[in-house]
């Protein structure tokens, strides 16, 4: 099921009794719920528990450029920043996919001796993994500004209240009910 983070954080609120059904957070109420919901996941991984999603996003090519950083901000392409990835494909002017049928750890991309070779499509997609981003080499470097298109799974990470992700199924569930008793506080309630 695709939600958004907002949905998620009123959701949470209605399950905590601090919203009523039909009613609308506030934006501080919903700024404070994104922060809450962030450092929710965040423990969770941290604990052992990452929780993974699947997502497809689009990203525009600049003509001549081999790499793109990838990550929740700061980063070439923001989104979220890619675990494994799954498929990838060139989409070119007249919105035809080609797909990308090599994807390959960065150390194989390293091994290639003529990194200036250019096509209109890659034929390798190469993930060097980073903390906060994470860097994606195409290989031959694309010639022409044609949309790449990834899909992949990903840390669930909202970046905005607006921020969607597709999540797994049951995680929904839980992520409601534990985010109503990370925000108990804030609203001087106990969950029941």
């Amino acid at each position: 099921m695709t939600d958004t983070a907002l949905t998620i954080i009123e959701a949470a609120m209605r399950h905590l009794g601090a919203l009523e059904t039909g009613a609308s957070a506030s934006d501080d109420e919903a700024q404070d719920g994104l922060r809450a919901l962030g450092g929710m996941l965040d423990f969770w991984a941290v604990e052992g528990l990452p929780l993974y999603g699947h997502t497809l996003t689009t990203h525009t090519l600049v003509a001549g450029t081999a790499s793109y950083t990838i990550g929740p901000s700061g980063a070439n392409f923001t989104a979220a920043r890619p675990v494994t990835i799954r498929g990838a494909w060139i989409r070119d002017g007249n919105n035809i996919d080609r797909e990308i049928k090599d994807i390959v750890p960065f150390k194989q991309y390293q091994d290639i001796w003529l990194k200036g070779t250019t096509s209109p499509y890659a034929d390798l997609l190469a993930v060097d993994p980073g903390a906060a981003t994470s860097t994606l080499y195409l290989y031959p470097t694309p010639s022409a500004g044609n949309t790449l298109r990834l899909l992949y799974e990903a840390l669930i990470a909202f970046a905005t209240t607006g921020t969607t992700f597709a999540l797994p199924p049951g995680y929904q569930r839980a992520i409601e009910f534990n985010l109503a008793v990370e925000l108990g506080p804030q609203f001087e309630l106990e969950p029941s």
